[in-house]
Order: C-alpha cells, then structure tokens, then sequence
C-alpha cells in the first residue's frame, strides 16, 4: 500500500515463501538487497525462493553476493546455500553450541532440502 516502504517489508517475503509464491517472494528478497547488502539470511531466502521459483541450479547462478553479516550462523547458512559447506557439516558445526544455534541450523537445512531435493530423491 505504500510502495517506497516495501522493500523493507522482508517479512513479506517469508509470507510469500509460505503462500508458494516463489517468484514474488524471489522480488521481495530481492528488493529489501537494496536496502541492506548485508544480510545474509535475506540471501538464504532469496536463494530459497528462487530454488522454488526455478532449479536449484539457476538459484546458485544468482546468489546474491551478501555480507558481512556478523549474526552467529548466519555465514554457515549462507556457505551452505552457494554449496560451500554441506548440510551435515552445518549441523556439525551446530550441535557444539547452544540451543538456539541449534535450532536455527535445523531451520535452514530443512527448507534448504525442501528447496533443493525433488520427490525422486527423497527414497
């Protein structure tokens, strides 16, 4: 409703993942990159939803280059969306620190997967 805010909105974004509307999820991502180059959760989702939106393939192709983000796991998450460090060793890493770092490890990796494997790998 007042579009010089909605880049911002990057709560929007997570909705629209959520609604499966990858693509305008993937814009909104996008959008709020403008405004802070530095998050890299922004970049995870945005890798996210373009995955959704296309291949994982295309989504790697156009990670946006965030950060520094100094937020605990957050460089993990974003290494392990450009493919730079698995999934397990996310968790590796993740299950020698406290609860919540563990939490967000989980997380990730689950709407990583959700985002990156297809139906015929999952047997």
């Amino acid at each position: 409703m007042v579009p010089e805010v909605a880049p911002m909105l990057w709560q929007r974004g997570i909705a629209l993942y959520e609604l499966g509307r990858y693509d305008a999820c993937e814009k909104q991502f996008a959008s709020y990159f403008v405004v802070n180059h530095a998050d890299l959760e922004n970049a995870a989702w945005h890798f996210l939803c373009a995955a959704r939106a296309g291949t994982p393939a295309t989504a790697l192709a156009g990670v946006l280059g965030a950060g520094p983000d100094p937020r605990i796991l957050r460089t993990e998450i974003y290494e392990m969306v450009r493919g730079r460090l698995s999934p397990d060793a996310l968790m590796t890493l993740a299950d020698t620190s406290v609860p919540i770092v563990r939490f967000y490890a989980h997380f990730y990796i689950g709407f990583y997967l959700e985002a990156t494997i297809t139906e015929g790998q999952l047997s």
